[in-house]
């Protein structure tokens, strides 16, 4: 797994942190990251999606009504995956991110069209009101 297509940024590879697998929706890429950067962008929420390099091994091409060309590919060689930052376009909208930081959770991106939504997943600081209830009970 490269940062934004770099092949000098290698951040995992498979057996390595990283594992890659077909689902329903297409692939899914995890990886554990060690790379302090790419850590400090994720806590700063400014990784927005995935990407992936290939070659394509076959393809339908097709032109509609209108004249706009349709390329369709049925089977590629995966040459990388790539996680990407802000400043650069992920080539797929309907992709997410998830960060850990210590085995915790820490926020999920989920990229749609017409916007990006952020749930943070870190665990809230102690609440005053919850801690002077419990310690009256004790009483």
């Amino acid at each position: 797994m490269l940062l934004n297509h770099r092949a000098d940024r290698v951040l995992a590879e498979e057996g390595a942190g990283l594992e890659l697998s077909e689902d329903p929706v297409g692939l899914f890429a995890r990886a554990v990251v060690s790379d302090s950067e790419v850590i400090g962008l994720a806590a700063e929420g400014k990784l927005v999606g995935w990407s992936f390099g290939f070659r394509p091994v076959s393809v339908d091409e097709t032109r509609d009504e209108g004249g706009v060309a349709h390329r369709a590919v049925r089977d590629l060689v995966l040459s990388e995956v790539s996680v990407i930052s802000d400043g650069m376009t992920p080539c797929y909208e309907a992709t997410s991110v998830f960060t850990r930081a210590e085995g915790d959770d820490v926020c999920f991106r989920a990229m749609e069209a017409g916007g990006v939504k952020v749930h943070d997943l870190r665990p809230k600081g102690p609440d005053p009101a919850w801690e002077e209830r419990i310690a009256a009970l004790r009483k």
